[in-house]
């Protein structure tokens, strides 16, 4: 066989198979990339998803916030109110003991 014709022949082939090599490759990058589009879709997605649960439970949690601070407040006004009467009853009647013992008691106590 000719030189010329094997290096032909030879340059052909190796063309060829270069091409097609070169040819493989950009169609996996091709479909690498579509790959990596998607994931990228489906990450933006589940931020607006993670963002959407956060707004509910922050909306949940203050909602909670405001009913126990409603309910413990009017708890401790009552308790309050409770406590003053029964303090005050208590001063009433150490004040009638006092006054039918004859105590006078210190001005600094008053």
């Amino acid at each position: 066989m000719n030189t010329a014709i094997a290096t032909t022949l030879i340059g052909v082939l190796g063309a060829g198979l270069f091409g097609g090599l070169y040819g493989m490759f950009f169609h996996f990058m091709r479909a690498v990339n579509a790959k990596f589009e998607s994931i990228d879709d489906k990450l933006g997605r589940l931020s607006d998803d993670i963002h959407a649960l956060d707004t509910k439970f922050t909306a949940q949690i203050k909602d909670l916030e405001v009913r126990l601070t409603d309910k413990f407040t009017g708890q401790i006004k009552g308790l309050d109110t409770k406590l003053t009467a029964q303090l005050r009853e208590h001063g009433e009647r150490l004040a009638r003991i006092e006054g039918k013992l004859g105590i006078d008691y210190p001005v600094e106590a008053a």
